[in-house]
């Protein structure tokens, strides 16, 4: 399976890639440490802490490894005629009159910006929406119904 990003969320998909890779040595050089103390592996809390939470880390830093090296990075598009991946969408839900304003990030969005993953419902229900267009759909347990406003 093939998981497209955005340039800046690659890059930092890459950076918590390393900041793993370093967190799981530093709590196996403390794992260790603690170990030296001269009770059995069995009977030391902070032996067993420190393998609990390197199990933990090992199998965050397997997981995005893996979405990794299926990442394809992709370009915010010139043309912003359909709401795609890199557009950023402004909708008006029709039931509330609520206004909206995200982007439409890649498959795992990492900072605070206010994007959200292609991938989720609302932005699967968006794509390829052109401005003015109403789509509906099913959101948590109830039937929404958008207009597109504007893309940039």
């Amino acid at each position: 399976m093939t998981f497209f990003f955005l340039e800046k969320d690659l890059n930092v998909l890459n950076s918590e890639i390393k900041k793993l890779t370093e967190q799981i040595k530093e709590v196996a050089k403390e794992a260790a440490e603690g170990s030296e103390g001269g009770n059995e592996w069995h009977d030391n809390f902070s032996y067993e802490e420190g393998r609990r939470i390197q199990e933990m880390l090992s199998l965050r830093l397997k997981e995005l490894t893996e979405i990794r090296q299926n990442a394809r990075l992709i370009q915010p598009p010139k043309l912003k005629d359909r709401a795609i991946v890199g557009c950023v969408v402004t909708i008006k839900y029709l039931d509330t009159n609520e206004i909206q304003t995200f982007e439409i990030g890649g498959y795992i969005v990492f900072d605070n910006r206010n994007a959200i993953s292609y991938n989720a419902p609302l932005a699967r229900m968006l794509i390829g929406a052109r401005v003015e267009e109403i789509r509906e759909a099913v959101l948590g347990k109830t039937t929404k119904r958008i207009q597109i406003i504007a893309i940039s």
